[in-house]
């Protein structure tokens, strides 16, 4: 009895010894395994886009982990340049531009490609119509299927469906403003169009990309009445999308004469409201910019000899909130000797300058950096955009995928 007890002690003794390793040979895998994805993650996280985009074809976790890692990758800030009349638009990389020009000061010889252009899909000129998270919208106008989702980086692209024109579209003039833009509450992609009508009432129309529908948006006061503001003009077509809201800037006519006003639209609650320009922008003039600034702050700039711009400060929408941020002063031409009056702001660099656009009726001359600093201005030569109408935003590359949703396509 005793020896059998024996035997079955050790062998209980022996079969801990086995689990336990077995245990402690799982927790080392798992461990080994955790600290081998982090170090493939923080590897993949150094890459530029366009290699992540490549590297997915490695295997399925690189697939299904890239599309997560990339959303910390911040790719490069670009500007859309583009005529609606053309069917390609050109991708300009002005960060590398700069870069090129301090490249050749220093004699480094190590410039970059500056300028892509890429052909559009569709055998139809088309017009950049918004912005969001690398994914362009663009505007077919003079075909059926107007509205596309397009992802230059990774040639994916979604058709949008026909809306219907409703019964006051096909009888009143109207004007249009267009807006694109992710709502971070329900992680969808909405696009707007406002519609303003010769009787000054208004009609709004939202894009779901999740539900892939459009409806039509019940206004709240004042927008839900008539005769409250008729329009005049609009500088922007496209809406400035900051932290979830949508921006245009708008002229209005009422009982005091013409004015600015700024009309916003929030994304996650779908409200419209009239806000404030900065209290020095003068009503005279025709053109009032709205940019982004910092990437998360709303800019206003308007040129009248000087560039005068201001920000207006996070999560406020009130006349007193707006601040000065810069005037840039007017540059003597060396060719002409005379004061350039056609510059205008394009975008803003990481590092605080600003790019300025010399343009023409026949579209961008050319372009200088300035410098807030030291107020110093710098000319950027042969950029391969001269000619060319711009788009007034910037565009960061991403791998936003549209697989998820019906109706995708690549090209």
């Amino acid at each position: 009895m005793e020896d059998s007890k024996r035997r079955k002690e050790r062998d209980t003794s022996s079969s801990r010894r086995i689990i336990t390793r077995s245990i402690s040979r799982e927790r080392y895998g798992r461990a080994v395994n955790v600290i081998v994805k982090d170090i493939v993650d923080d590897i993949l996280g150094r890459l530029p886009l366009k290699e992540l985009v490549r590297l997915k074809c490695v295997c399925k976790e690189w697939y299904s982990a890239i599309p997560r890692i990339s959303k910390s990758v911040r790719g490069p800030r670009k500007i859309i340049v583009s005529s609606p009349s053309c069917r390609s638009l050109m991708i300009f990389d002005h960060e590398a531009a700069a870069a090129a020009v301090d490249d050749e000061v220093n004699n480094t010889g190590t410039t970059k490609r500056k300028v892509q252009r890429t052909r559009l899909h569709l055998d139809a000129p088309g017009d950049v119509a918004g912005s969001s998270n690398g994914l362009l919208l663009i505007d077919f106008e003079r075909k059926k299927e107007r509205f596309v989702l397009w992802n230059p980086l990774i040639k994916e692209h979604k058709t949008l469906p026909d809306l219907p024109p409703s019964r006051k579209m096909l009888n009143f003039f109207y004007v249009e403003w267009i807006g694109f833009g992710h709502d971070g509450c329900s992680d969808d992609y909405k696009i707007v169009r406002f519609l303003a009508f010769e009787d000054s009432s208004f009609e709004v129309l939202v894009y779901s990309l999740k539900t892939n529908s459009w409806r039509k948006l019940e206004l709240e006061q004042p927008f839900s009445s008539n005769k409250i503001y008729v329009v005049v003009n609009s500088t922007q077509r496209m809406g400035t999308l900051v932290n979830g809201a949508l921006y245009w800037p708008v002229t209005v006519s009422d009982v005091d004469g013409n004015r600015f006003q700024i009309l916003r639209f929030h994304l996650a609650d779908e409200k419209l409201c009239w806000m404030q320009p900065p209290d020095k922008v003068h009503h005279e003039e025709r053109i009032l910019r709205l940019m982004v600034y910092q990437g998360n702050k709303l800019c206003a700039c308007q040129t009248l000899f000087r560039i005068h711009m201001w920000v207006l400060n996070e999560n406020q929408e009130t006349e007193s909130e707006w601040t000065a941020l810069m005037s840039i002063p007017p540059r003597v031409s060396k060719i002409t000797n005379r004061v350039e009056k056609t510059i205008a702001p394009l975008s803003f660099m990481r590092d605080g300058e600003v790019l300025l656009g010399c343009k023409e009726p026949s579209g961008i001359k050319g372009c200088r950096l300035y410098n807030p600093k030291d107020q110093s201005f710098k000319w950027l030569e042969n950029l391969g955009i001269e000619g060319w109408f711009y788009k007034q935003f910037t565009y960061e590359e991403s791998i936003e995928s549209l697989a998820p949703y019906n109706g995708t396509r690549e090209r």
